[in-house]
Protein backbone atom coordinates (compact mmCIF):
# COMPACT_ATOMS: atom_id res chain seq x y z
CA UNK A 1 0.00 0.00 0.00
CA UNK A 2 1.31 3.47 -0.85
CA UNK A 3 2.65 5.43 2.14
CA UNK A 4 1.78 8.85 0.73
CA UNK A 5 -1.49 8.61 -1.18
CA UNK A 6 -4.06 5.85 -0.69
CA UNK A 7 -5.83 5.30 -4.02
CA UNK A 8 -9.02 3.26 -3.77
CA UNK A 9 -11.25 2.20 -6.64
CA UNK A 10 -14.98 1.50 -6.21
CA UNK A 11 -17.31 -0.35 -8.56
CA UNK A 12 -20.91 -1.58 -8.63
CA UNK A 13 -21.70 -4.81 -10.43
CA UNK A 14 -24.66 -7.06 -11.23
CA UNK A 15 -28.28 -5.97 -10.80
CA UNK A 16 -29.37 -2.66 -9.33
CA UNK A 17 -30.60 -2.28 -5.78
CA UNK A 18 -31.52 0.78 -3.70
CA UNK A 19 -28.57 2.10 -1.74
CA UNK A 20 -25.73 1.69 -4.23
CA UNK A 21 -25.20 5.44 -4.51
CA UNK A 22 -25.25 5.72 -0.72
CA UNK A 23 -22.34 3.28 -0.51
CA UNK A 24 -20.38 5.22 -3.14
CA UNK A 25 -21.01 8.48 -1.30
CA UNK A 26 -19.98 6.99 2.05
CA UNK A 27 -16.70 5.62 0.70
CA UNK A 28 -15.81 8.98 -0.89
CA UNK A 29 -16.76 11.02 2.16
CA UNK A 30 -14.87 8.68 4.48
CA UNK A 31 -11.83 8.89 2.23
CA UNK A 32 -11.93 12.69 2.41
CA UNK A 33 -11.26 12.44 6.13
CA UNK A 34 -7.84 11.06 5.22
CA UNK A 35 -5.39 13.66 3.97
CA UNK A 36 -3.86 10.99 1.74
CA UNK A 37 -7.09 9.40 0.52
CA UNK A 38 -8.58 9.50 -2.99
CA UNK A 39 -11.29 7.42 -4.63
CA UNK A 40 -11.61 6.46 -8.30
CA UNK A 41 -14.99 5.45 -9.67
CA UNK A 42 -14.83 2.37 -11.91
CA UNK A 43 -17.46 2.55 -14.65
CA UNK A 44 -19.80 -0.37 -15.41
CA UNK A 45 -18.55 -2.95 -12.94
CA UNK A 46 -15.67 -5.26 -13.88
CA UNK A 47 -15.92 -3.93 -17.44
CA UNK A 48 -14.43 -0.64 -16.22
CA UNK A 49 -11.35 -2.35 -14.81
CA UNK A 50 -10.92 -4.39 -17.98
CA UNK A 51 -11.24 -1.33 -20.24
CA UNK A 52 -9.48 1.11 -17.92
CA UNK A 53 -12.56 3.33 -17.57
CA UNK A 54 -11.98 5.10 -14.24
CA UNK A 55 -12.52 8.66 -13.03
CA UNK A 56 -11.63 10.33 -9.75
CA UNK A 57 -14.58 11.04 -7.46
CA UNK A 58 -14.74 14.25 -5.44
CA UNK A 59 -17.12 15.68 -2.88
CA UNK A 60 -19.03 17.34 -5.73
CA UNK A 61 -19.24 14.02 -7.58
CA UNK A 62 -21.31 12.50 -4.78
CA UNK A 63 -23.31 15.55 -3.75
CA UNK A 64 -27.04 14.88 -4.01
CA UNK A 65 -26.78 11.19 -4.88
CA UNK A 66 -27.89 9.80 -1.49
CA UNK A 67 -31.64 9.51 -2.33
CA UNK A 68 -31.15 8.52 -5.97
CA UNK A 69 -31.86 5.02 -7.24
CA UNK A 70 -29.49 3.07 -9.46
CA UNK A 71 -25.78 3.80 -9.48
CA UNK A 72 -23.86 6.78 -10.83
CA UNK A 73 -21.05 4.42 -11.83
CA UNK A 74 -23.18 2.14 -13.98
CA UNK A 75 -23.11 -1.63 -13.77
CA UNK A 76 -22.62 -4.77 -15.83
CA UNK A 77 -22.66 -8.54 -15.45
CA UNK A 78 -19.19 -9.00 -16.92
CA UNK A 79 -17.26 -11.86 -15.33
CA UNK A 80 -13.52 -11.25 -15.70
CA UNK A 81 -12.79 -14.99 -15.59
CA UNK A 82 -14.79 -15.82 -18.71
CA UNK A 83 -12.82 -14.00 -21.41
CA UNK A 84 -9.18 -14.71 -22.18
CA UNK A 85 -6.91 -11.82 -21.26
CA UNK A 86 -9.34 -10.09 -18.88
CA UNK A 87 -7.28 -10.77 -15.75
CA UNK A 88 -4.14 -9.41 -17.40
CA UNK A 89 -5.99 -6.26 -18.54
CA UNK A 90 -7.33 -5.73 -15.01
CA UNK A 91 -3.80 -6.05 -13.66
CA UNK A 92 -2.58 -3.48 -16.19
CA UNK A 93 -5.36 -1.05 -15.23
CA UNK A 94 -4.59 -1.58 -11.55
CA UNK A 95 -0.91 -0.76 -12.07
CA UNK A 96 -1.54 2.17 -14.44
CA UNK A 97 -3.83 3.89 -11.94
CA UNK A 98 -1.66 2.89 -8.97
CA UNK A 99 -4.59 1.41 -7.09
CA UNK A 100 -4.08 0.21 -3.55
CA UNK A 101 -7.50 -1.42 -3.21
CA UNK A 102 -10.89 -1.85 -4.86
CA UNK A 103 -14.22 -1.77 -3.03
CA UNK A 104 -16.60 -4.10 -4.89
CA UNK A 105 -20.35 -3.57 -4.39
CA UNK A 106 -22.62 -6.29 -5.74
CA UNK A 107 -24.27 -9.66 -5.34
CA UNK A 108 -23.12 -13.25 -5.43
CA UNK A 109 -21.68 -13.25 -8.95
CA UNK A 110 -19.83 -9.96 -8.47
CA UNK A 111 -18.42 -11.08 -5.12
CA UNK A 112 -17.31 -14.43 -6.52
CA UNK A 113 -15.37 -12.51 -9.14
CA UNK A 114 -13.95 -10.29 -6.38
CA UNK A 115 -12.78 -13.34 -4.47
CA UNK A 116 -11.17 -14.77 -7.60
CA UNK A 117 -9.49 -11.45 -8.46
CA UNK A 118 -8.27 -11.09 -4.88
CA UNK A 119 -6.60 -14.48 -5.22
CA UNK A 120 -5.10 -13.39 -8.59
CA UNK A 121 -4.03 -9.83 -7.70
CA UNK A 122 -3.87 -9.83 -3.99
CA UNK A 123 -40.53 -12.63 -0.60
CA UNK A 124 -40.63 -9.51 1.61
CA UNK A 125 -41.72 -7.35 -1.31
CA UNK A 126 -44.71 -9.54 -2.08
CA UNK A 127 -46.04 -9.43 1.47
CA UNK A 128 -45.62 -5.65 1.70
CA UNK A 129 -47.38 -5.17 -1.64
CA UNK A 130 -50.41 -7.25 -0.68
CA UNK A 131 -49.83 -10.06 -3.17
CA UNK A 132 -52.44 -12.85 -3.31
CA UNK A 133 -49.97 -15.48 -4.53
CA UNK A 134 -46.18 -15.44 -4.11
CA UNK A 135 -44.08 -17.91 -6.10
CA UNK A 136 -40.43 -18.46 -5.12
CA UNK A 137 -37.62 -20.79 -6.26
CA UNK A 138 -37.60 -22.71 -2.98
CA UNK A 139 -41.15 -23.99 -3.62
CA UNK A 140 -41.88 -25.22 -7.17
CA UNK A 141 -45.43 -24.13 -7.97
CA UNK A 142 -48.38 -25.99 -9.46
CA UNK A 143 -50.29 -24.11 -12.14
CA UNK A 144 -53.47 -25.88 -11.05
CA UNK A 145 -53.16 -24.49 -7.52
CA UNK A 146 -52.48 -20.94 -8.76
CA UNK A 147 -55.54 -21.10 -11.03
CA UNK A 148 -57.65 -22.53 -8.21
CA UNK A 149 -56.79 -19.57 -5.98
CA UNK A 150 -57.64 -17.10 -8.76
CA UNK A 151 -60.97 -18.76 -9.54
CA UNK A 152 -61.91 -18.81 -5.86
CA UNK A 153 -61.09 -15.15 -5.43
CA UNK A 154 -63.12 -14.30 -8.53
CA UNK A 155 -66.13 -16.27 -7.22
CA UNK A 156 -65.86 -14.40 -3.92
CA UNK A 157 -66.20 -11.08 -5.73
CA UNK A 158 -62.56 -10.01 -5.95
CA UNK A 159 -62.14 -7.62 -8.85
CA UNK A 160 -58.46 -8.52 -9.28
CA UNK A 161 -55.64 -10.67 -7.92
CA UNK A 162 -51.92 -9.99 -7.69
CA UNK A 163 -49.31 -12.69 -8.26
CA UNK A 164 -45.66 -12.00 -7.41
CA UNK A 165 -43.22 -14.44 -9.00
CA UNK A 166 -39.45 -14.52 -8.53
CA UNK A 167 -37.38 -14.65 -11.72
CA UNK A 168 -36.00 -18.09 -10.75
CA UNK A 169 -39.33 -19.62 -9.65
CA UNK A 170 -40.09 -22.87 -11.47
CA UNK A 171 -43.20 -24.95 -12.14
CA UNK A 172 -43.50 -28.30 -10.37
CA UNK A 173 -42.14 -31.17 -12.49
CA UNK A 174 -45.61 -32.75 -12.53
CA UNK A 175 -47.15 -29.60 -14.04
CA UNK A 176 -44.30 -28.18 -16.08
CA UNK A 177 -45.79 -26.14 -18.95
CA UNK A 178 -42.45 -24.98 -20.38
CA UNK A 179 -40.91 -26.57 -23.43
CA UNK A 180 -37.18 -27.22 -23.46
CA UNK A 181 -36.25 -24.18 -25.57
CA UNK A 182 -38.31 -21.76 -23.46
CA UNK A 183 -36.92 -23.21 -20.23
CA UNK A 184 -33.35 -22.76 -21.45
CA UNK A 185 -34.07 -19.14 -22.40
CA UNK A 186 -35.71 -18.26 -19.08
CA UNK A 187 -33.16 -19.80 -16.76
CA UNK A 188 -29.90 -18.65 -18.30
CA UNK A 189 -27.23 -18.37 -15.60
CA UNK A 190 -26.75 -14.74 -14.61
CA UNK A 191 -29.54 -13.54 -16.93
CA UNK A 192 -32.81 -14.85 -15.57
CA UNK A 193 -36.18 -13.55 -16.76
CA UNK A 194 -39.37 -14.47 -18.55
CA UNK A 195 -41.19 -16.89 -16.25
CA UNK A 196 -43.75 -14.22 -15.30
CA UNK A 197 -44.71 -13.67 -18.92
CA UNK A 198 -45.09 -17.41 -19.55
CA UNK A 199 -47.15 -17.90 -16.39
CA UNK A 200 -49.51 -15.08 -17.41
CA UNK A 201 -50.12 -16.78 -20.76
CA UNK A 202 -50.87 -20.13 -19.08
CA UNK A 203 -53.21 -18.60 -16.49
CA UNK A 204 -55.30 -16.82 -19.13
CA UNK A 205 -55.37 -19.93 -21.32
CA UNK A 206 -56.45 -22.15 -18.40
CA UNK A 207 -58.94 -19.89 -16.59
CA UNK A 208 -60.11 -17.42 -19.20
CA UNK A 209 -59.35 -14.64 -16.70
CA UNK A 210 -57.72 -11.62 -18.35
CA UNK A 211 -54.11 -11.61 -17.20
CA UNK A 212 -51.50 -8.89 -17.54
CA UNK A 213 -47.78 -9.20 -16.95
CA UNK A 214 -45.51 -6.45 -15.61
CA UNK A 215 -41.77 -6.75 -15.04
CA UNK A 216 -40.94 -4.82 -11.88
CA UNK A 217 -37.28 -5.76 -11.91
CA UNK A 218 -35.69 -2.40 -12.66
CA UNK A 219 -38.46 -0.35 -11.04
CA UNK A 220 -38.07 -2.30 -7.81
CA UNK A 221 -34.34 -2.97 -7.78
CA UNK A 222 -33.22 0.39 -9.10
CA UNK A 223 -35.74 2.57 -7.30
CA UNK A 224 -35.02 5.30 -4.79
CA UNK A 225 -33.64 3.98 -1.50
CA UNK A 226 -35.71 4.24 1.67
CA UNK A 227 -34.35 5.93 4.78
CA UNK A 228 -33.30 2.50 6.08
CA UNK A 229 -31.49 1.74 2.80
CA UNK A 230 -29.60 5.02 2.95
CA UNK A 231 -28.45 4.57 6.52
CA UNK A 232 -27.44 0.93 6.06
CA UNK A 233 -25.63 1.58 2.78
CA UNK A 234 -23.79 4.50 4.34
CA UNK A 235 -22.67 2.30 7.23
CA UNK A 236 -21.51 -0.32 4.72
CA UNK A 237 -19.50 2.23 2.74
CA UNK A 238 -17.75 3.62 5.82
CA UNK A 239 -16.95 0.12 7.06
CA UNK A 240 -15.59 -0.90 3.64
CA UNK A 241 -13.18 2.02 3.58
CA UNK A 242 -12.06 1.30 7.12
CA UNK A 243 -11.21 -2.26 6.06
CA UNK A 244 -9.01 -0.72 3.36
CA UNK A 245 -7.28 1.46 5.95
CA UNK A 246 -6.67 -1.60 8.10
CA UNK A 247 -5.38 -3.64 5.16
CA UNK A 248 -8.01 -6.25 5.90
CA UNK A 249 -8.34 -7.74 2.41
CA UNK A 250 -10.66 -10.35 0.90
CA UNK A 251 -13.62 -9.57 3.12
CA UNK A 252 -17.27 -8.55 2.66
CA UNK A 253 -19.14 -6.01 4.76
CA UNK A 254 -22.33 -7.51 6.21
CA UNK A 255 -25.13 -6.84 8.68
CA UNK A 256 -25.43 -9.26 11.58
CA UNK A 257 -28.29 -8.36 13.90
CA UNK A 258 -27.90 -4.59 14.09
CA UNK A 259 -24.10 -4.63 13.85
CA UNK A 260 -22.07 -3.96 10.69
CA UNK A 261 -19.31 -6.56 10.52
CA UNK A 262 -17.01 -8.10 7.93
CA UNK A 263 -16.71 -11.74 6.88
CA UNK A 264 -14.31 -13.56 4.53
CA UNK A 265 -15.35 -13.55 0.87
CA UNK A 266 -15.04 -17.34 0.84
CA UNK A 267 -17.72 -17.52 3.52
CA UNK A 268 -19.89 -14.93 1.75
CA UNK A 269 -20.08 -16.86 -1.54
CA UNK A 270 -19.94 -20.37 -0.11
CA UNK A 271 -23.64 -20.94 -0.62
CA UNK A 272 -26.65 -19.10 -2.03
CA UNK A 273 -28.88 -17.47 0.57
CA UNK A 274 -32.38 -18.89 0.32
CA UNK A 275 -35.68 -17.46 1.43
CA UNK A 276 -36.42 -17.75 5.15
CA UNK A 277 -39.10 -20.44 5.47
CA UNK A 278 -40.79 -18.47 8.24
CA UNK A 279 -41.35 -15.57 5.84
CA UNK A 280 -42.88 -17.92 3.27
CA UNK A 281 -45.22 -19.43 5.87
CA UNK A 282 -46.40 -15.94 6.76
CA UNK A 283 -47.05 -15.23 3.08
CA UNK A 284 -49.00 -18.50 2.65
CA UNK A 285 -51.62 -17.28 5.13
CA UNK A 286 -52.84 -14.83 2.47
CA UNK A 287 -52.92 -17.27 -0.48
CA UNK A 288 -56.69 -17.47 -0.51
Amino acid sequence: MSETTLRVGIMTGGGDCPGLNAVIRAVVRRALLENRGSVLGIKNGWRGLIDGDLAELSRMSVTGILPRGGTILGTSRVNPKLEAGDVERIRETWERHALDAVVVVGGEGTLRAARDMWREIAAYGGIAGGADVILVPEHPFRLSHVCEVLRRRESQGSAFSIIVIAEDARPHVEEDFLDEATRAQIYQHGRLGGIGFQLALEIEKTTGIETRHANLGYVQRGGSPTAFDRVLATRFGVKAYELVLAGDWGRMVALRGNKVISIPLDEAVQKIKYLDEEIYRVAEVFFC
